[in-house]
């Protein structure tokens, strides 16, 4: 993997967990995902006339990856709802990986060095402790956020392959992202219309958020795409996941969660696994 595609994942990491945290410190993490995302989602359409349309047989994989997509942003508003983000968060996006690799080998007929494997196994294992805390600690909430972030990481695991899929089959990741991002937001809209949740009042005094939430995610996801028309999908999930690691460092200085001896050694085992991709 080159340096520069090891950059890059990293910011896109960086980014994701960014946006992912001003959810979280929202008042209503629901109606804040739906704005951030119908944020990013009209920024796309104003993109729509400068970009490339995805060929015909890209199509089926954006439809997959837009459903997983929505679905794991619903799955988190309600685990970020019931838990912290510095464990919802880092179990949703660290368990994706370990699914990645496996499904990756069978449907792109890559399969990791053994360097790439360790880093997979070390994510992995960092992940678990994270998943041995909440379960410590949490009593009832820290067991419902477990299961609502598993649901959410096997979901993101299945639109990674997809979307990473029809981003090798488009012209460009900034084409495929840009369509594959606008049903996301025109989606949400519907169900916050359906909920009549007030639009209007969020807007007011949440804006900027939505706005710099929507902005901030788009990039993150067509660096990530184009991430993965350089390398491995694996290894470039993998990496990528590491924002796992950055979310735990915002939940604790920006969100003022705890920080037990247990979450900071996920974190290191996070920092040992992007060691050994950035090697593999």
């Amino acid at each position: 993997m080159s340096t520069t595609v090891f950059l890059v994942i990293l910011l896109s990491a960086v980014l994701h967990a960014g946006w992912n945290a001003a959810v979280k410190a929202s008042g209503d993490r629901t109606l804040s995902m739906a704005t951030v995302s119908m944020a990013g989602s009209f920024m796309c359409i104003l993109a729509l006339p400068f970009v490339e349309g995805p060929p015909p047989e890209a199509w089926p994989w954006m439809f997959a990856g837009f459903l997983g997509s929505f679905g794991t942003q619903a799955i988190l508003a309600r685990a970020y709802s019931t838990g912290e983000l510095s464990v919802a968060y880092p179990l949703t996006r660290g368990l994706a990986p370990v699914t990645v690799t496996a499904a990756g080998a069978l449907l792109f007929a890559e399969m990791p060095g053994p360097l790439g494997l360790a880093g997979v196994v070390a994510i992995a294992l960092g992940v678990a402790l994270l998943a041995a805390d909440s379960m410590r600690a949490g009593g009832q909430a820290g067991t419902s956020t477990l299961g609502l972030a598993l649901s959410a990481a096997v979901i993101t695991a299945l639109y990674t392959l997809a979307n990473a899929k029809g981003a090798r089959l488009s012209a460009s990741a900034l084409d495929y992202a840009v369509w594959s991002s606008v049903p996301n937001g025109v989606v949400w809209l519907g169900v916050m219309l359906v909920q009549r949740r007030d639009l209007k009042q969020h807007l007011r005094t949440d804006a900027l958020r939505s706005l710099g939430g929507g902005l901030v995610s788009n990039v993150a996801y067509v660096l990530v795409l184009w991430c993965m028309r350089q390398a491995p999908v694996a290894l470039v999930s993998a990496l990528r996941e590491t924002s796992v690691l950055f979310s735990i460092l915002m939940g604790v200085f920006w969100l003022e969660e705890r920080a037990s001896a247990w979450r900071w050694m996920a974190g290191g085992m996070i920092c040992s696994g992007l060691v050994l991709l950035r090697s593999a």
